[in-house]
């Protein structure tokens, strides 16, 4: 099937493009989501960019995509910078975790699991 000048536009980019820019995305998102960056400190492109291995276009892309999901924020004049949390993000994590692991607790009890042995495999 012939492809239209406007499908032909709409197609992803390649795969080693597409996958730089997605290394870059997951490989940030990860140290970020584990706090192994310290809050405060700035995100230089030069430093990033060279230890994955991608060009800076794709880090701006990663870097844009994770400042909307809140995992970094833009510098008051250039750059990005990893955000510290407030005391009410904590209040907001840890209500979310209690959320999260009280459901886990009741699935485990509605699916009879939580024998003793079920249980020690899980400790």
């Amino acid at each position: 099937m012939k492809r239209t000048p406007l499908e032909a536009n709409l197609r992803p980019a390649p795969i080693n493009e597409r996958s730089k820019r997605e290394q870059a995305y997951y490989q940030l998102r990860r140290l970020l989501v584990f706090q192994q960056i310290p809050e405060g400190s700035r995100l230089r492109e030069s430093e990033w960019t060279e230890r994955f291995e991608v060009n800076r276009s794709a880090l701006r892309e990663a870097l844009a995509r994770l400042e909307g999901e809140g995992l970094v924020r833009m510098g008051p004049k250039t750059g990005y910078f990893v955000p510290r949390l407030t005391s009410e993000d904590v209040q907001n994590i840890l209500a979310v975790r209690i959320i999260l692991e009280g459901g886990a607790i009741d699935a485990v009890c509605e699916k009879g699991l939580n024998t003793a042995d079920h249980i020690k495999d899980m400790a």
